[in-house]
């Protein structure tokens, strides 16, 4: 009886050698994807740059989904204001990359401004006249143009109210207005002047308007309706 004896077959040294490199190889060729702090880092930048003309701005990012897989960049990320004129507030901000492979998107950004504004000391009702002791000072994180709001009382002292302000509420350029020097149907004091003459008519007003309001008049002698400006209460200036 023929004995054989099994021999073992080594496989081929180059087999070895590729099989020692497959794992250095993927690693190698493993897709890199773009780190989301990065993404996050460029939309900042782009707001506050947007935001430069303003002083003790906070800008906060939007989350980004963390599934979110996008191609690193082999350049710089390239940023822009998204759609809209806003430069406070909720905006978004492109980010961009052109190489290997483009890819876009939109990040949420919020810009907010911490200012010292006029806030009411005590509640304001409608048509109170405002005094010193009526406002006060406050810092606040703004997400609205600051032009809405006062930075100096006095530009508001001898203003009304036209809405009521609630206690430490800081108060917008669209809740006062000048007082009313006269209102509708009053009697007033109509001045005319020309070179080297000067006249006091009685008169009746059409309209109610504040110091500096141009009004319709009507002179109490002729029946007369005039354009008017409002000079202190009760008496208006006419136009010629």
């Amino acid at each position: 009886m023929t004995e054989y004896r099994r021999k073992r077959i080594m496989p081929p040294i180059h087999y070895l050698v590729l099989l020692a490199l497959l794992p250095l190889s993927t690693a190698l060729h493993a897709i890199e994807y773009e780190p989301l702090q990065s993404i996050r880092d460029a939309a900042e930048n782009q707001a506050l740059e947007i935001a430069s003309d303003r002083d003790n701005v906070v800008v906060r990012v939007g989350r980004l989904d963390r599934r979110l897989k996008l191609r690193r960049c082999a350049e710089a990320l390239e940023t822009a204001p998204g759609p809209g004129k806003r430069r406070i507030g909720r905006v978004s901000i492109s980010v961009r990359c052109n190489a290997p492979k483009p890819w876009s998107l939109y990040v949420p950004v919020s810009i907010s401004q911490r200012l010292r504004v006029v806030v009411a000391s005590h509640p304001l009702e409608r048509g109170d006249i405002l005094r010193d002791g009526d406002l006060g000072y406050r810092e606040l994180e703004l997400k609205h143009a600051a032009h809405h709001f006062f930075t100096d009382k006095q530009r508001l002292i001898g203003r009304q109210v036209s809405r009521r302000i609630a206690a430490d509420a800081p108060i917008r350029s669209n809740q006062t207005r000048r007082p009313t020097a006269i209102e509708r149907g009053a009697r007033i004091s109509i001045l005319s002047s020309t070179p080297g003459l000067r006249v006091r008519m009685a008169g009746k007003a059409l309209d109610k308007g504040s110091v500096g309001d141009v009004i319709r008049v009507r002179n109490a002698s002729s029946g007369r309706e005039l354009d008017a400006r409002v000079l202190s209460p009760g008496v208006v200036r006419v136009h010629h």
